[in-house]
């Protein structure tokens, strides 16, 4: 523990995005649970509702977006807190290659590649336990709003003694088809880059153990083809995680199609009338956020 907590000086910005992801996991959970607890309430009144009793779901009240819209945002924040951190190590970097004492320069630029390796290796454990997190609540939150809306439009109908059992029994989407959607471009498209990202760290390091005790003009070489070894694990990531995103589109989208309530609700009779706001356009919109944050790490961590 001695030994770790000796390290955190090492790593640039270490508190503050400690801090921010421990936060964002905090308050991801806190989505979860109320999203579990309206969607526990949304199926006690689903069910006293077929048994003739419309009232309960007369008393919910469709959730707003505004837990989706943060349990989307803290993530990308932290994603962005880190590429932040990681892009001021290059900039101490490219000031420490710029000074006249050759000492003063050696020192420094081993601080700043140091300082990067520590700070693409803290972004690279914290971003994913978020993006996971938010994954799970974004998903939630989006199936309690969606079948709030899905539930009262079954009531209005049965109010009006028309036929509401479509809407009833095929309210709004699923938590997990949402979640397993969602979770396909954190899997797909994070998954390849992370890997290859601490695969190029490991690379990196062992090649800075290579060079100690050895000659100047002999470090230059060796360090550089660790370099090089790095930057081709990551080439490589990066080009997995492209095609990732692709193929979880894929799977969104067969998901949506598969999985659709609107679909289902066409086919029971007086099933197939839509209702203001019905539509994909929030888990689109969710789903194409959560996949510009994936491509933005990795842009920003390239």
């Amino acid at each position: 523990m001695s030994a770790m907590a000796d390290r955190i000086p090492e790593i640039p910005g270490f508190w503050l995005i400690a801090a921010l992801a421990l936060g964002t996991i905090a308050v991801e959970i806190a989505i979860v649970l109320l999203s579990w607890a309206r969607l526990s309430r949304q199926r006690k009144a689903q069910a006293r509702a077929t048994d003739g009793d419309w009232q309960a779901i007369a008393a919910l009240k469709p959730p707003s977006r505004l837990p989706e819209i943060i349990a989307t945002l803290l993530p990308i924040a932290v994603a962005v807190t880190s590429a932040v951190l990681v892009q001021g190590s290059r900039n101490l970097l490219a000031s420490a290659l710029n000074q006249s004492d050759p000492t003063a320069k050696v020192l420094g630029a081993l601080r700043a590649v140091n300082g990067e390796l520590n700070a693409i290796a803290m972004g690279l454990w914290v971003t994913p336990p978020t993006f996971v997190a938010g994954c799970i609540a974004v998903a939630l939150a989006i199936s309690a709003r969606r079948r709030a809306v899905g539930l009262r439009r079954a009531e209005s109908l049965a109010a009006r003694h028309d036929d509401a059992s479509a809407w009833l029994k095929f309210p709004g989407p699923r938590a997990g088809v949402l979640l397993a959607a969602i979770g396909a471009f954190i899997v797909l498209g994070f998954g390849p880059i992370a890997r290859a990202g601490f695969a190029a760290i490991a690379t990196t390091i062992s090649h800075f153990a290579a060079v100690t005790g050895l000659e100047p003009q002999d470090k230059g070489p060796i360090f550089l083809e660790g370099l090089v070894r790095a930057s081709g694990l990551l080439d490589r990531g990066f080009l997995l995680a492209r095609a990732g995103v692709a193929v979880a589109a894929v799977v969104a989208l067969v998901l949506a199609w598969g999985f659709s309530p609107a679909r289902a609700r066409a086919g029971v009779p007086g099933g197939s009338r839509p209702v203001h706001g019905e539509g994909l356009f929030g888990p689109i919109v969710a789903l194409g956020v959560i996949a510009l944050a994936v491509a933005g790490f990795l842009a920003a961590h390239r």
